[in-house]
């Protein structure tokens, strides 16, 4: 994951911040933008661990994103960031 996260430049590829990595720890809160592993097509949905089904992206919006299709997500984040509202 972190080569990948590296071939990003350390950007999440749905909100595009600045990513970290973080070791998690007990009683501290997970920081947003903590580098997570995504699937594409969500393990929900029957995806897999192959590293073509594998993105880099942030805390956020892996929580945020759920089971929702990579692709729609995507859309709906760059909606976001040229300033329009949410659907």
């Amino acid at each position: 994951m972190k080569r990948q996260a590296v071939e990003q430049n350390m950007e999440c590829c749905y909100c595009l911040t600045q990513m970290i990595f973080w070791m998690p720890m007990k009683h501290k809160p997970t920081p947003p933008n903590m580098a997570t592993r995504d699937h594409v097509i969500p393990k929900a949905r029957n995806g897999n661990n192959q590293p073509p089904n594998i993105l880099v992206c942030c805390q956020s919006c892996n929580v945020e994103r759920s089971d929702l299709p990579a692709d729609l997500f995507a859309l709906l984040k760059i909606w976001q960031r040229n300033g329009k509202e949410e659907l």
